[in-house]
């Protein structure tokens, strides 16, 4: 970011897509996991300062009682107040 974030908390929201231990551990690019992962709890700390709500969506395989190791988000990106959603399909949308 290269300024202070000026936002609509009311007409705003972050909405943060499979950070889950099992993705930003992937060789990803041109960014690597960790560091998506560092600019998302950035945006998120704004997003909730600002009274703004933060959505959290990660993938649970159908049918699956056991999901894979690092199905999870992140541990300590959630925080109390986000909405986390649970996907069932590749796309959130």
């Amino acid at each position: 970011m290269t300024g202070p974030l000026a936002l609509d908390a009311a007409r705003s929201a972050l909405v943060l897509v499979d950070l889950m231990d099992r993705i930003v551990a992937l060789p990803l690019e041109p960014r690597k996991g960790t560091e998506v992962l560092a600019a998302a709890e950035k945006l998120a700390t704004a997003f909730r300062s600002a009274g703004a709500p933060v959505v959290l969506v990660r993938v649970e395989r159908p049918g699956v009682a056991d999901q894979p190791p690092g199905s999870g988000l992140v541990p300590g990106l959630a925080r109390h107040g986000d909405i986390e959603i649970v996907k069932r399909t590749i796309g959130a949308f």
